[in-house]
C-alpha cells in the first residue's frame, strides 16, 4: 500500500507528463475505509500521461526485425541495421520509435531528473512484452551500467529506473551490481557505427565478487533507454556470455530508425 507520506509528497511534488512536461492530475477514488468514515487515501490514482499526449509517442508495430525488434517492411526479416551483422543477444524488445517527442522525453528523463517518467515507460513495456518475458522464463533484468563517477554526479542510472519499473510489475529481480562499466566512454550519439564499437571495446566487465551470488543465472534481459545500432547491447552481452549466462535479450524504451 502507498504510505501516507508518499501521498503527501505526490501532492506536493506531482508527477509530470512524459510528453509535454505539464503536471498531470490525480484521480481521486475516495472510499469509506471503515465505519468511522476515514478516507482511504490509498485509493487515489495518478494518471501517467496527459490524455491529449497519448498519441505523441509511436509504439513499435509489426512486422518487426526478428533480431532488434524495430519495425520493418512487409516480408522483411531483418532491418537494414541488422542485415549482414552478427549479434550475440537473441532478440530486442523496444517500446517506441525514437521520434522528436520521445527524444525530448528521454532527454528530460536522463538529464533533468524526471525520474517519474520511468513509471510510464515500465507500464507500457509490460503491456507490450510482459507475457513474452514470462514465457521466456527470464530470471533477471540487468540495467546497462553507467560509469560510476558519472552516475554519482547524475544521481541515478536511467536504465536501472526503467528496469525496476518492469521488474516490480513482473516479479523479476534486478541485478544492478553484476555488470559494471570499467571506464568512461565518449557519448555514442556523436559516433558512427565503427567508432561506437571501438569506443566500447573493453568498457564492460563482470563483478567477480558479486558473480558468486548469482549462480544459476541463465536467462536475462539487458535494459537500456535507447537502442540505436546495438553496439552497447552487444558489448554488454559479450561480457555476460563469459559467465554461466546462456541467453541474453534486450529491452529498451525506444529504438532509432534504420
Amino acid at each position: 500500500m502507498i504510505s501516507f507520506r508518499k501521498e503527501i509528497l505526490r501532492w506536493l511534488y506531482p508527477p509530470r507528463c512524459p510528453v509535454c512536461g505539464d503536471i498531470i492530475r490525480i484521480v481521486e477514488k475516495v472510499e469509506q475505509a471503515d465505519k468511522d468514515n476515514y478516507v482511504n487515501f490509498n485509493r487515489q490514482e495518478t494518471e501517467k500521461i496527459c490524455t491529449a499526449c497519448k498519441e505523441a509517442f509511436y509504439q513499435v508495430q509489426p512486422p518487426v526485425c526478428c533480431l532488434c525488434g524495430r519495425t520493418v517492411g512487409q516480408d522483411e526479416e531483418l532491418c537494414m541495421n541488422c542485415q549482414g551483422r552478427q549479434f550475440s543477444y537473441i532478440h530486442g524488445f523496444p517500446v517506441w520509435i525514437y521520434n522528436q517527442p520521445m527524444k525530448r522525453s528521454i532527454a528530460a528523463f536522463k538529464y533533468h531528473n524526471r525520474r517519474e517518467y520511468a513509471s510510464y515507460y515500465g507500464q507500457e513495456f509490460v503491456k507490450m512484452y510482459g507475457e513474452r518475458l514470462k514465457k521466456l522464463s527470464i530470471q533477471a533484468l540487468i540495467p546497462v551500467p553507467m560509469y560510476f563517477p558519472k552516475q554519482k554526479v547524475r544521481g541515478y542510472n536511467q536504465a536501472e529506473l526503467f528496469a525496476r519499473e518492469i521488474g516490480k510489475r513482473l516479479g523479476i529481480c534486478i541485478c544492478n551490481d553484476y555488470l559494471f562499466r570499467v571506464r568512461n566512454t565518449k557519448p555514442q550519439k556523436s559516433l558512427d557505427d565503427r567508432q561506437r564499437y571501438r569506443n566500447l571495446q573493453g568498457a564492460f566487465a563482470i563483478d567477480k565478487e558479486k558473480r558468486k551470488y548469482y549462480t544459476g543465472l541463465k536467462r536475462v534481459v539487458l535494459v537500456d533507454d535507447i537502442y540505436t545500432t546495438g553496439s552497447t547491447i552487444e558489448m554488454c552481452t559479450r561480457a555476460l556470455l563469459q559467465t554461466d549466462i546462456e541467453k541474453v535479450y534486450a529491452a529498451s524504451i525506444s529504438i532509432g530508425g534504420n
